[in-house]
């Protein structure tokens, strides 16, 4: 990670990130809701949801859910406009991505982004290649065999 980022895992946060977070958005209007790390609370994250900081302020995260045994699906990916186009952004889902790899808990992986996030449709198709599924409505979702 580039210098004063650092990564840790989501399941380490403290209510007070938490509470962080939402009076972030609250007052701020941080992140559309569609990127808000709080969704599916029914649904166990995933084992390496990843929370960014920069010079130990929460700037960013990557929430994941186990879909299957062998497929994580990133269900938020949110890295604020400060700091949106630093190799950090980039770092924090490859370091995602290669944890679950490495540890044998995938074999692919599915990113659900807004259709209209330009931005993850260009690295999506990066990341796929001719593997990338689904419609152009809402969401736009990436899948890849790893």
């Amino acid at each position: 990670y580039p210098d004063n980022f650092e990564v840790g895992f989501w399941k380490d946060l403290t209510e007070n990130d938490y509470e962080y977070i939402r009076n972030k958005q609250q007052n701020e209007n941080w992140y559309p809701e569609t990127l808000s790390p709080f969704q599916l609370p029914n649904i166990p994250l995933g084992e390496f949801s990843l929370v960014l900081k920069y010079n130990n302020q929460i700037v960013g995260w990557i929430i994941t859910h186990q879909s299957t045994s062998k497929t994580f699906q990133v269900t938020s990916f949110f890295v604020d406009k400060e700091h949106r186009n630093t190799k950090a952004s980039l770092a924090i889902i490859i370091d995602c991505v290669e944890r679950y790899y490495k540890a044998g808990l995938a074999e692919q992986a599915i990113f659900m982004f807004e259709s209209s996030n330009k931005m993850m449709q260009t690295l999506s198709k990066k990341i796929a290649g001719d593997n990338n599924t689904g419609a152009f409505t809402q969401v736009w979702a990436s899948q890849k065999t790893l």
